[in-house]
């Protein structure tokens, strides 16, 4: 996770102006390529099923042809804030995007951050940082 890819002041107000919100900082930041394909391929993915996890975690991802290389934004909705999205309250959310012909290291990649992130003292100890280092820490840790 790049060092600009860690947000801890996320503003949006819906899980769809989420994913918009960090798919813009995504474009904004080079990663992606054309801010609309992706954000499409993303609501495409969701639309599939849901990537909301227990324990206010959400782990939106998808395939496009919009980013050279896997990407991922971490971000975290300021203390006291979350959304409710179904009944469940998100807090946590990591996107990510990768490359469309790369299909198996992004599952692996998905898969392994999915059992990291579930894990209640892992979750608590993220719920808990607010600057973007502090929260990158923890996925810079096992590198």
């Amino acid at each position: 996770i790049p060092q600009n890819c860690a947000l801890v002041d996320l503003q949006s107000t819906s899980y769809e102006e989420t994913l918009k919100e960090l798919t813009r900082h995504l474009f904004r930041c080079g990663y992606v390529s054309d801010f609309d394909l992706c954000l499409k391929d993303i609501m495409e993915r969701e639309a599939l099923s849901s990537t909301i996890l227990d324990g206010g975690l959400a782990m939106p991802h998808a395939r496009s042809t919009t980013v050279a290389r896997l990407i991922s934004v971490i971000a975290i909705f300021p203390s006291g804030k979350e959304l409710e999205v179904n009944g469940q309250h998100v807090r946590l959310v990591m996107m990510t995007i990768a490359p469309k012909e790369q299909p198996g290291p992004y599952m692996q990649y998905i898969a392994h951050q999915a059992s990291r992130l579930c894990a209640q003292k892992d979750l608590a100890f993220l719920e808990k940082c607010n600057t973007s280092k502090s929260l990158r820490s923890f996925f810079c840790s096992e590198m």
